[in-house]
């Protein structure tokens, strides 16, 4: 099953493309994207447990899924004289209950040893859940849609222009790595940046935390040089993981993914929740490397896919790559709910996928490094996923440290830069240190997209 929804990923081309001035949504865009929230809107009636076109084996208890369920009756009430129906049950309620008439029953004289009982009405919950998700998603794809148009139509909001070039990787003259800000917003990109934190709410925000996530009270004296979101009056806050991973790969695992899929989110938000460092082999589509090269050479059919150098472990789906990643580096732990194979976790990831389409997820020609980049991010961060989108969509290979809170990379940071703040950019191939994710963005198109 899970490789059949992999190759979907695969085939069913969930991103789409970004117009490289203005937007023009064809017919085919339009039943494309009623399509999906259809598909959405029916996976939720089918999974409500309420709903009346439920899998009666998924979710119904036995007892209601017995078609032949009795009530005994073993004596025939005595008829009582009176006006009125019994105030307890109305006649009428009890025929609807039954699959014969009783009071015809009681009449003759019969005392029927078992009556089977009928169907009580289903309420339509299901239904509803699926008509106000529908609303939901409508009104979300809107509002990106009507962003989308803005960001593009205005040549100033276009920040990712790529400079003149051949194959030469080289850093503009005027370049600058910006000053860092914490938790302030680029200018002139606050819809950007609210964009891409909508696919984070259906997926719960998972990966914000590592495994085992605990935050304690410690003496504030390792003067600064240890990450802390709070300092007051001589204490720290301090998050750390009380399960960190039972064994750390020596050498970072393989995987090769693009970032509009929704099976390979759900990868990722399983690494950043080990707290695993990974490299990142990116398959846009249309991309001529890697893609290519895992579809040709290595006759892979399906995104995502993982190998595991210390070990020779060959993965080739989602599940299969999660299920691994516990056993082998989560100390065999259970694998959270919404990163197994259920309903609600396909739902989930679909309606992610359909609030973020298209960045990061069509090939933008580009220079290929001769070192990959290194990347400290975490998957729900909006700046990480700007960040993210652009190496994916210019085919960089890169590291990820993942800085879910809890994790040691986020003392690393603090060591090797001074702070923490995410996303951080270190390009070996020209020497570039930085933080801010849209500036991130900019570089890498000045740096390596190809001139149209």
């Amino acid at each position: 099953m899970s490789s059949v929804l992999d190759e979907a990923c695969d085939t069913v081309a969930i991103p789409l493309p970004p117009p490289p001035t203005g937007m023009k949504v064809s017919g085919m865009d339009r039943r494309w994207t009623l399509g999906l929230v259809g598909l959405v809107a029916f996976a939720l009636v089918w999974a409500s447990p309420s709903s009346g076109i439920v899998s009666t084996t998924l979710w119904a208890s036995p007892a209601s899924v017995m078609p032949n369920t009795v009530r005994p009756l073993t004596s025939a009430p005595q008829p009582v004289a009176q006006t009125q129906p019994p105030a307890r049950m109305a006649h009428a309620a009890i025929a609807s209950r039954v699959s014969k008439p009783v009071p015809t029953m009681m009449a003759r004289g019969l005392t029927p040893h078992a009556v089977p009982l009928a169907p009580g009405p289903r309420r339509s919950w299901g239904l509803y859940t699926a008509c106000l998700a529908g609303v939901l998603l409508t009104l979300a794809l809107g509002l990106r849609l009507q962003a989308w148009r803005a960001l593009h139509k205005a040549p100033d909001r276009i920040v990712m222009t790529a400079v003149a070039g051949d194959g030469e990787i080289k850093v503009p003259d005027d370049f600058k790595p910006p000053e860092p800000k914490t938790f302030a917003l680029p200018k002139g990109e606050e819809l950007r940046v609210l964009l891409a934190a909508l696919p984070a709410v259906p997926r719960l925000y998972l990966g914000i935390i590592v495994n085992g996530w605990a935050p304690s009270v410690a003496n504030d004296d390792d003067g600064g040089q240890q990450y802390s979101i709070a300092r007051l009056f001589g204490k720290k806050l301090v998050e750390k993981s009380t399960t960190p991973p039972a064994t750390r790969p020596e050498q970072p695992l393989q995987l090769w993914e693009f970032q509009g899929c929704p099976y390979c989110r759900k990868v990722r938000e399983a690494i950043t929740f080990l707290d695993l460092d990974v490299q990142f082999f990116p398959c846009p589509k249309d991309g001529p490397t890697y893609r290519a090269d895992a579809k040709g050479t290595r006759g892979w059919k399906t995104f995502p896919h993982m190998i595991d150098p210390n070990t020779g472990a060959d993965l080739a789906s989602s599940g299969e790559i999660i299920d691994y990643l516990f056993e082998i580096y989560g100390g065999g732990a259970q694998v959270p709910f919404l990163l197994g194979s259920n309903p609600l976790n396909m739902v989930t990831l679909f309606m992610a996928a359909l609030l973020r389409i298209g960045p990061g997820s069509s090939y933008v020609a580009s220079r290929k490094p001769a070192k990959p980049l290194e990347l400290w991010a975490y998957e729900p961060s909006p700046f990480s996923v700007i960040a993210r989108e652009t190496l994916s969509e210019l085919e960089l290979p890169h590291i990820l440290h993942p800085c879910a809170r809890g994790s040691a990379n986020r003392d690393a940071l603090v060591a090797r830069a001074g702070r923490f703040q995410v996303p951080y950019l270190e390009d070996p191939n020209t020497g570039v240190k930085m933080f801010e994710s849209t500036a991130i963005a900019k570089y890498l198109y000045d740096v390596y997209a190809l001139p149209k």
